[in-house]
């Protein structure tokens, strides 16, 4: 929704000693679905807390440190991911970049099967509550607001560029 797959995966293609991996597409992956909606509410019976365990246990599996010729490993975690304390210790470890826009853009680009009946407010609630501020003031901010795809893929390039890898 907010373009942390997109533009990791833009970054990935064009750095060389670059890696880059979806936790939720991690997640859908080791229990064979095509999301992690469909992991939450057809495997785990819409628990979260199971939820955060199985996103702990896909971030177990991601390399912890440079692995053969990169030095860059770019991992695409949704803030739902990170409301364990498992989760968090694992991510304190690294530089965190969150990507930011305003809610209603963010809403709007959310269209997820599972949560036809959610609405603005409940979004809102959830995906920007006290926790997750915490989580997000705690990394480097990348705003996405009114940007095309094309315009955050090489925005994004030219911060991590600067910004993370300071060349």
């Amino acid at each position: 929704g907010v373009g942390k797959t997109t533009c990791g995966k833009y970054a990935a293609s064009k750095m060389s000693q670059c890696e880059f991996y979806d936790l939720d597409m991690c997640i859908a992956s080791s229990y064979k679905r095509r999301s992690p909606s469909e992991v939450l509410v057809m495997d785990l019976g819409n628990d979260r807390d199971r939820f955060f365990e199985a996103s702990c246990v896909e971030l177990d599996k991601i390399p912890k440190g440079i692995n053969n010729n990169s030095n860059l490993c770019l991992v695409a975690v949704g803030a739902g991911s990170l409301e364990s304390k498992s989760a968090k210790d694992w991510l304190s470890g690294f530089k965190t970049i969150f990507f930011d826009a305003p809610p209603c853009e963010v809403f709007s680009r959310n269209p997820h099967p599972y949560w036809k009946d959610r609405n603005l407010k409940d979004f809102v609630a959830t995906e920007y509550s006290e926790d997750r501020k915490a989580i997000y003031n705690s990394a480097t901010v990348f705003s996405v607001a009114f940007m095309t795809k094309d315009q955050a893929k090489e925005k994004f390039l030219d911060f991590l560029i600067k910004r993370i890898l300071k060349t």
